[in-house]
């Protein structure tokens, strides 16, 4: 009995061994890697779906290029309608801006007029201006990042369906493969992890959306009803902020209230008033049903998750801090018990 220890503790060390040099090597071409990752997300999104089409005789194959033309038409639909609204949208905020910096300009005078030191105020005025300044060139120099880094993620964009396309025809083979270099008796126990994984990942992902989509579409709907000029992107902004758990309301009420005010005092107050009642259903009543609590975090957990995930990585941190904060509780609490066993 004691001359299996040697052998398995050897195997256990080359695999350890393999590992490491193997996330070494991946960390080497991480460049290389990120379509082969975009893909691994695209194929693990697409493949529930795949499954379903497959359940009415459709060949695999075929069904992925259901999905795919779904996707394409969806996505069509919303450049063709959506985007030119937003955009008509964004440049009569844009258009906005000059108003309030004469009123700022305004003000500024009138406090000047005042028993003040006006050497003071205007030293105050100057260096609001220059702050306001930085901030838009810093807008402005992220912005040409931000096209440079999509430019530079083209490769990702044309090759992470094709590559999604043949792990979601292999997925079955693709994980067979990978539960085969495994030891026998760790099988079971990999098995039920990624389960594990599998359905936090499938909540948080499918109940987020859904949630912030329906909270984005009633606010929006809300604020066409009440004639608000800016509808559209009130409701885009209350579904972005949505994902953003417990932050996300007083992120998407702010600039939302503000594109109202811009318009009338009573429609600011209109608009407050619909997303307090929107995040009351949101809270009563969409969360409850559609996710039901299933992540299993501490709320003081996630507030956490997303802090250090903006302080780590900005808006993707946050973006991805819950559902890190899951997987990363799931594995802890498997190895914590493997340990005390």
């Amino acid at each position: 009995m004691s001359s299996l220890f040697p052998s398995r503790r050897l195997r256990y060390t080359v695999m350890i061994l393999v590992v490491l040099a193997t996330s070494y090597f991946l960390y080497l071409v991480r460049q290389v890697m990120t379509p082969f990752a975009v893909a691994v997300v695209l194929a693990y999104l697409v493949f529930p779906v795949v499954h379903r089409i497959e359940r009415i005789g459709i060949g695999r194959s075929y069904a992925i290029l259901l999905v795919y033309l779904g996707a394409a038409a969806v996505a069509g639909a919303v450049f063709y309608y959506a985007v030119p609204a937003m955009v008509r949208e964004v440049g009569a905020v844009g258009a906005l801006i000059p108003h309030y910096v004469g009123q700022a300009e305004q003000m500024a005078h009138r406090v000047e007029n005042m028993a003040f030191n006006a050497d003071s105020i205007d030293q105050m005025v100057d260096e609001a201006v220059e702050r306001g300044r930085s901030y838009l060139y810093g807008l402005f120099r992220r912005f040409l990042e931000a096209i440079f880094n999509f430019a530079h993620s083209i490769l990702s964009i044309i090759f992470a369906p094709i590559l999604a396309f043949y792990l979601t025809k292999d997925w079955e083979k693709i994980r067979d493969g990978f539960l085969d270099i495994l030891p026998v008796s760790a099988r079971q126990d990999t098995i039920k992890l990624g389960r594990d994984i599998d359905g936090v990942l499938k909540e948080f992902i499918k109940g987020h959306l859904l949630v912030a989509v329906l909270v984005g579409s009633m606010t929006g709907l809300g604020a066409a009803l009440l004639k608000v000029k800016f509808a559209l992107l009130i409701g885009m902004i209350c579904a972005v902020a949505e994902l953003f758990p417990y932050f996300g309301p007083i992120l998407g009420a702010i600039p939302s209230v503000g594109l109202a005010y811009a318009q009338s005092p009573r429609l600011a107050a209109y608009v407050a008033f619909i997303i307090l009642v929107v995040q009351q259903v949101e809270a009563s009543i969409l969360s409850p049903r559609i996710l039901g609590g299933k992540v299993g975090l501490h709320p003081l957990v996630v507030v956490f998750a997303l802090l250090a995930g903006g302080e780590l990585y900005g808006i993707w941190g946050m973006l991805l801090a819950v559902p890190v904060a899951a997987v990363i509780k799931i594995l802890g609490s498997f190895f914590f018990y493997k340990v005390v066993e």
